[in-house]
């Protein structure tokens, strides 16, 4: 299975990011703190539900991380009032 779309809110550094890869293998570059191990972060809490210290951005009370696969399945995490949802279609 391969991702076909990562959809992310205020997790961590990343305010808002939706991201469709195009290539079969993919480079996360850029200078530090600009997200690129929050992106990491978010997809592993996405699919696997082990969520990182502190995942909530500073300032904001709720989060949220969708990633659609190839296959149709879609993986939705939200955490809000400290209470973790999931869904798995």
């Amino acid at each position: 299975m391969k991702i076909k779309q990562v959809e992310i809110s205020n997790f961590k550094t990343i305010k808002s990011k939706k991201y469709e890869p195009t290539a079969k293998i993919m480079a996360l570059t850029g200078n530090n703190g600009v997200g690129k191990t929050s992106f990491i972060e978010a997809i592993r809490y996405g699919i696997t539900g082990e969520r990182p210290d502190n995942p909530i951005r500073d300032g904001e009370t709720q989060m949220s991380v969708e990633i659609t696969l190839d296959d149709g399945t879609v993986f939705t995490r939200e955490l809000k009032n400290n209470q973790n949802h999931a869904k798995v279609n």
